[in-house]
């Protein structure tokens, strides 16, 4: 002990217990609580060593090892004031006190700079909302990803419960996606179709080029002339036949790359059907053509021959026998009429001239030349207006088609009233669009479903001349042409408006 003290310099200085008289019971007092203290403080650094080991997540991990640091220098001063009621190291005692001092600052500034970004942290009520909301939006998350493998599920039953054949195309080309009817349609598996290039599995070899040159430019462009239109072109199966499709794309662009969807349907039944409707309704228009022509012979003989009785008996008839004699003239007069009109009905779209680039204004210019007599016998007018642009079409059906629309409505005039007749054109829709407009007689609105017929006639002979096959023939020659044709009246006496609508190209 003696070598303790002199190492410390302890000469001269004395034990802290004669400052308490050695009272055992002042000076027990001072080094039990002393030591109880100094206990509890190295038991707390234990503690948080161990709290600090056990949630690896808790911030400022480095503040909790300078706060146990702390405590056992305060720790150890205390048992140092135990210490030195016997022996007096005080110097000892003030170096460690010295370092507890500098600890204690250094912890001081550290929690003055720490306690604000502390205060930043949410608090444990908070936490457990942020949870709570985390977990809900966890269960929310789950609901939608079973919601979305769902709706994938339902999707992927229609697509391969689909009558068409749906493809997905990336922006290089490849395949993404081939339902099953896909599958029926070109003989090419899923697995086998999905990551090769689209033109290799469905396009013919003759069209590749094309194929390829047209995706360039819609890359280029964003513009096409495939997209969003229905179109019919011809397929390759997996067996190298090639047969016809009907094919309708959709693109759509996402961060600057394309993806296109196919819908594409087998239509070599429906060409099949439509190679037989065009020979039976050749055939049947032949076979119009023949009976009408055949017809004209004998009826041309029957006329003959009322005629050559007519002159015969001229001044021995009375007069029931002269009118009977008419009706029979006329009777076969009209039916010629009506062969006439059936010859020309079967020649459309059978016999007709090649369609070209002609304009329209032209086609209605000559119509009205040859309207000219009827107008100046009916005393009618004829007001043109609108847009007339140039049409691919036959020219001597278009003059035919205005000529039969335009002479109705100066034929079915009121008793008395000169006809005015209205005709006007406009470009709707990459289409002409004709409207002849009268202030006629009008029809019925229970009518309409007769007009267009042959040989269906609203008005009667004794009123108004006709073989009922004109508005017939209009029809004929606008679906020749493509486009369609209706009218519209208010009722009797309120006059109509006819029109149709021809494709300009």
């Amino acid at each position: 002990m003696q070598e303790l003290i002199d190492f410390f310099g302890l000469d001269g200085l004395i034990p802290h217990g004669y400052c308490l008289s050695w009272s055992p019971v002042l000076l027990w007092l001072h080094v039990l609580s002393d030591l109880l203290i100094a206990l509890a403080y190295y038991s707390i650094p234990l503690t948080i060593i161990y709290f600090i080991r056990q949630r690896k997540d808790m911030p400022y991990p480095w503040l909790f090892w300078m706060f146990a640091g702390f405590i056992v220098a305060c720790g150890t001063t205390h048992l140092f004031s135990a210490i030195s009621i016997w022996i007096p190291l005080y110097w000892l005692d003030g170096l460690l006190k010295i370092v507890t001092a500098v600890i204690s600052v250094a912890v001081a500034i550290m929690m003055l700079r720490i306690v604000p970004q502390a205060l930043a942290l949410p608090s444990s009520a908070r936490l457990q909302v942020e949870v709570q909301q985390r977990k809900a939006a966890e269960e929310a998350l789950h609901s939608a990803n079973v919601a979305l493998q769902n709706t994938v599920t339902r999707m992927q039953l229609l697509l391969d419960s689909a009558l068409d054949a749906i493809i997905s195309v990336d922006h290089d080309g490849s395949v993404i996606a081939w339902n099953t009817q896909a599958e029926r349609i070109f003989g090419y598996s899923s697995e086998q179709a999905v990551g090769c290039k689209i033109a290799d599995l469905i396009v013919p070899p003759a069209y590749r080029d094309g194929h390829r040159q047209g995706m360039a430019r819609f890359m280029a462009t964003g513009t096409g002339k495939l997209i969003g239109t229905r179109l019919e072109i011809t397929g390759l199966r997996a067996n190298a036949t090639e047969f016809p499709i009907e094919l309708a794309i959709s693109a759509l662009n996402i961060k600057g790359r394309y993806f296109f969807s196919a819908y594409i349907r087998d239509i070599t039944e429906r060409k099949q059907a439509e190679a037989e409707l065009t020979r039976s309704n050749a055939d049947l228009e032949q076979f119009a053509y023949a009976v009408s022509h055949d017809m004209r012979q004998p009826l041309r003989m029957v006329s003959s021959y009322l005629f050559l009785i007519e002159n015969a008996l001229a001044g021995r008839l009375d007069e029931e026998t002269k009118q009977c004699l008419n009706f029979a003239i006329n009777g076969a007069k009209r039916m010629d009429a009506m062969i006439l009109s059936l010859l020309d009905y079967s020649r459309i779209g059978r016999v007709f001239e090649s369609k070209v680039a002609l304009s329209s204004k032209a086609a209605l210019d000559e119509a009205l030349v040859f309207l000219g007599p009827e107008i100046s016998a009916c005393h009618g007018e004829v007001k043109v207006s609108g847009d007339w642009p140039e049409l691919f079409a036959s020219r001597d059906e278009l003059t035919r088609l205005l000529q039969n629309l335009i002479g109705n409505a100066l034929k079915y005039h009121q008793d008395g009233q000169p006809p005015q007749v209205e005709v006007h054109g406009t470009v709707h829709r990459a289409s002409l669009r004709v409207e002849v407009r009268d202030q006629g007689i009008g029809i019925e609105p229970e009518q309409m479903h007769r007009l267009f017929k042959v040989f269906s006639r609203l008005q009667a002979h004794s009123r108004f001349e006709g073989s009922g096959v004109g508005l017939a023939l209009c029809r004929k020659i606008v679906e020749h042409h493509g486009g369609s044709i209706g009218a519209e009246s208010a009722g009797a006496g309120q006059g109509c408006v006819f029109w149709f609508e021809l494709p300009m190209q």
